[in-house]
């Protein structure tokens, strides 16, 4: 029997059993014991209808020690200063979580070589891997699943008689005692108070952790058993590969998580561009170590005159959970961000405020504009659409086709499909905080503030959203977002 772990998010926290977590050392392999228990964790919350007989056979055939093909990784931690909840706030502690970091998409492999389950038990194999969400602290997302038998080079197996090669090393693995050899030990749970004393069934001493052996007095708990495997000595020490390089990827969309004391209104989306804007020059003038910069950020060429054709980037600010306050920032260009832009992005400072608390922006993702972008065709405001023209009634006539007209043009300036049809709406509902669209500040510098609208269009194709259009479209004014389906 094989069974297949991915981790999604190519890492894998857990302290080995033995050693402190603030040593910062990873567990890897991982063991046996951890693995059995999150099976009997997965069964007792999500599935206790299979029958306990069932899975007590399952345990007892996986208890033998199994071998392990394991992936290239690297060592890694994070430390924390974490709140003791006392009454002095600065009383903080410091804490490791280490981990072990693999590429994205590795699979490890646990074999048990001979091992064959009845039909019941790999039903019940198959369900309890399918439910397991995490294995380890419960950051370590996994996807388990049974995989066909096959001719394995396992490269961690466990210690024999012999000796050691030198590009290998011996490692102490947290694995499970046989029911046979345990129930031959005849562990007795001691009296307390007016229960008596019982022999512990192999299969209840299987869910003791620490909290159980340290209330009796143990060293470990009672059904695990330290073993010794084999692996190769630089499985901890693999360099990051270069396909996982962010600065070998194409990167036309970055999204920013905002987190800040003081929540940011959506009105102030022009603001906030603007501020986003000037730090993002800064931290290019920081990289580059020079006042002269691209065009990516300023929108001028060189000798300081604004470009046409947009081929600048964006700065669009959302409201994703519709409470009416800015938590999501997304920075779009046309054309993929260099290597120098992307590091001056990374280095993006906290965005100051006037009323003393900045806004923090932390990159979450990064991607093409077919990675992070919507596909719709029904696309409707996010913030207020002002055109780079005034409407005049005796010289443009009626005011919805004027708006109709403009947004067509607009699209054609930059690059997308005629809208087919185009009609006002009213702001959108909020939960927290209500506004109008006139309450969205609508001027630059010592421009006069701009008429603006709320609209709703409809393509014949999909377009991708959001993306802006209009007057201080790359700051976040004519922000379009996709209509939700109905379902």
């Amino acid at each position: 029997m094989i069974v297949e772990l991915e981790f999604l998010t190519g890492r894998f926290h857990a302290t080995p059993w033995g050693r402190h977590v603030n040593e910062g050392i990873p567990e890897w392999p991982p063991s046996p014991f951890r693995l059995l228990r999150a099976l009997i964790m997965v069964w007792y919350r999500q599935q206790s209808e299979i029958p306990v007989e069932v899975i007590d056979r399952l345990l007892r055939a996986l208890a033998a020690p199994p071998s392990f093909l394991l992936p290239r990784g690297r060592a890694s931690h994070t430390r924390s200063y974490l709140s003791q909840n006392k009454e002095d706030i600065s009383n903080k502690k410091l804490v490791f979580d280490g981990f072990a970091v693999i590429d994205r998409g590795s699979k490890v492999l646990v074999g048990w070589p001979g091992v064959t389950l009845d039909h019941e038990a790999r039903d019940a194999a198959e369900r309890l891997l399918s439910a397991l969400n995490y294995l380890g602290r419960s950051e370590s997302w996994v996807k388990a699943q049974i995989v066909d038998d096959r001719d394995v080079d396992w490269n961690c197996i466990q210690l024999t008689d012999g000796p050691v090669a030198a590009d290998r090393e011996v490692v102490t693995v947290a694995g499970v005692t046989p029911p046979a050899i345990f129930e031959a030990r005849r562990f007795e749970v001691p009296a307390k108070g007016k229960a008596k004393a019982r022999q512990l069934p192999w299969f209840e001493a299987l869910t003791w952790g620490s909290g159980e052996a340290i209330m009796h007095t143990m060293n470990r708990p009672p059904a695990m058993e330290p073993l010794f495997y084999v692996r190769a000595a630089d499985a901890l020490d693999a360099r990051p590969s270069a396909v996982a390089s962010r600065s070998q990827r194409v990167v036309e969309v970055v999204r920013f998580a905002v987190d800040g004391r003081v929540r940011v209104p959506i009105t102030d989306t022009l603001r906030v561009g603007e501020h986003v804007r000037r730090n993002l020059m800064g931290a290019l003038r920081r990289v580059l170590d020079s006042d002269t910069l691209p065009p990516t950020f300023t929108g001028k060429d060189r000798e300081g005159r604004p470009l046409r054709g947009h081929p600048h980037a964006s700065i669009l600010s959302l409201d994703e959970d519709g409470d009416g306050f800015i938590d999501t920032i997304l920075v779009t260009s046309p054309t993929p961000f260099s290597t120098v832009e992307q590091r001056a992005i990374d280095q993006l400072k906290p965005v100051p405020r006037r009323n003393g608390h900045p806004m923090v922006l932390t990159p979450v993702r990064f991607g093409t504009r077919e990675e992070l972008l919507i596909p719709e065709v029904s696309i409707v405001s996010h913030t207020p659409f002002a055109a780079s023209v005034h409407w005049r009634a005796k010289r443009d006539g009626d005011l919805d086709l004027w708006l109709t007209q403009q947004l067509r043009i607009e699209c054609e300036r930059r690059g997308v499909a005629r809208p087919l049809t185009v009609e006002r709406v009213q702001a959108p509902r909020v939960t927290h905080r209500s506004y109008r669209w006139l309450d969205f500040r609508r001027a630059r510098k010592n421009d006069a503030p701009q008429p603006a609208y709320g609209l709703r269009a409809v393509f014949s194709i999909p377009v991708r959203t959001p993306f802006s259009l209009g007057y201080a479209s790359h700051f976040g004014l004519g922000c379009f977002v996709a209509i939700p389906r109905a379902t």
